[in-house]
């Protein structure tokens, strides 16, 4: 599976934007974008923004699908050894 960040990193350079761009052209903060995208941060309102300026729906499903697998890592991980 692609990380949800290598995808969005494609699909910028597909279309010859930056992140720094992006994050002009979204009216969002940079770092903050970064750390969206990294998956440090959630805000669906920013993927959706991305979603709708890249016209790919596809960005809003991998976010999600890989903000639930993570979850699901850490709870599995917090099981396993009890925290």
């Amino acid at each position: 599976m692609q990380e949800f960040r290598e995808y969005i990193k494609e699909k910028l350079k597909k279309k010859g934007i930056s992140i720094n761009k992006l994050s002009e052209e979204l009216g969002v903060r940079e770092l903050y974008l970064r750390d969206v995208i990294a998956g440090r941060r959630v805000s669906l309102p920013v993927i959706h923004k991305i979603s709708k300026y890249l016209k790919d729906p596809h960005v809003i499903y991998k976010y999600v699908e890989e903000y639930f697998a993570r979850k699901e890592n850490e709870e599995n991980l917090k099981r396993r050894y009890r925290v």
